[in-house]
C-alpha cells in the first residue's frame, strides 16, 4: 500500500474561513510552497510539484502526467477536493480524508502542526 505524508505546515485546505489551512492560492500547488491533498499524493506518484502549479485536480494535468496515477472511480478526485476544502473541523477533515484515500490503496498520514496565517 502507497503512504502518502501531509505535513500540516505546508497543506492547503479551504478558502479564507476557519477551518482553513495554509495560504496562497488554493490548487494542488501554489507558488507559496502549499499543496491540497491531492498535491501530496500526486508527489507520490512521481509528479513534481512545479506540474502541479495552478491546476485543481489531477485529471486536468497534461496528458502523459496525469496517467501516472492509477484510475479511480468516477467523481473520485471531485469528492477528495470537497472533503480537502470543506468547511468541516480539521480533525474530521484528515479523518475522511484517510477513508476516502483508502479506497483506492493509498494510506494518508498526517504529520507536523498547523501553521496559522492571518490574511490566508
Amino acid at each position: 500500500m502507497r503512504t502518502v505524508i501531509i505535513n500540516r505546515s505546508k497543506w492547503r485546505t479551504g478558502n479564507t474561513y476557519e477551518c482553513a489551512t495554509g495560504k496562497g492560492e488554493i490548487a494542488m500547488a501554489n507558488p507559496q510552497g502549499f499543496m491540497c491533498c491531492l498535491g501530496f499524493a500526486s508527489m507520490s506518484f512521481g509528479i513534481a510539484p512545479e506540474l502541479l502549479l495552478g491546476f485543481g485536480l489531477p485529471m486536468n494535468l497534461p496528458g502523459g502526467v496525469q496517467d501516472r496515477w492509477p484510475e479511480v472511480p468516477k467523481g473520485w478526485f471531485d469528492k477528495a477536493a470537497k472533503l480537502n476544502d470543506g468547511k468541516i473541523d480539521r480533525a474530521e477533515k484528515e479523518t475522511e480524508l484517510i477513508a476516502h484515500f483508502l479506497t483506492i490503496g493509498v494510506k494518508l498520514h498526517f504529520t507536523g502542526e498547523y501553521t496559522e496565517y492571518h490574511n490566508i
